[in-house]
């Protein structure tokens, strides 16, 4: 998570994105890191996106992570949210996108990564306004607090 954060560093400082991340330390998941360092970063680029038209003194993203049997790491920002009529399932859905310029296949494919790894993946707007995408991972065995 960190070293994704710290890769994009640029495009958070030019998009004025604050971060806040809340990670304890010595949690460890198996798998592919590279395809898993791809979904924090789309998940992180939408986000940054998503806080567009947002006051640049209220652009933030928050990552914070928990553990029991799994992982969760949960991304939130302070971005427009879901459009009117539109359910947060649709953000996982083929081509579709809140994004102008979007696709609409990075959502879909964080979701195949995750489920390839044994995870799931879900979004929950924010009550005060903004979204905030979830996963979920299996731990690696004796992985929750390992130095």
């Amino acid at each position: 998570m960190e070293q994704v954060v710290e890769l994009l560093g640029g495009e958070l400082a030019i998009g004025r994105v604050r971060t806040s991340i809340d990670i304890p330390p010595g949690i460890h998941v198996l798998g592919d890191r590279v395809q898993l360092q791809l979904v924090v970063r789309n998940l992180l680029r939408n986000a940054v996106d998503a806080m567009q038209d947002t006051p640049a003194d209220q652009r933030v993203v928050t990552i914070h992570s928990r553990a029991d049997d799994n992982v969760v790491v949960a991304l939130s920002d302070t971005g427009h949210g879901l459009p009117e009529g539109r359910s947060v399932e649709e953000l996982f859905a083929p081509y579709y996108s809140t994004k102008e310029d979007g696709i609409g296949i990075g959502l879909p494919i964080c979701r195949l990564i995750l489920e390839a790894h044994g995870g799931r993946i879900w979004a929950e707007p924010n009550a005060t306004g903004g979204l905030t995408v979830s996963f979920k991972l299996p731990l690696e065995p004796g992985g929750h607090h390992r130095d």
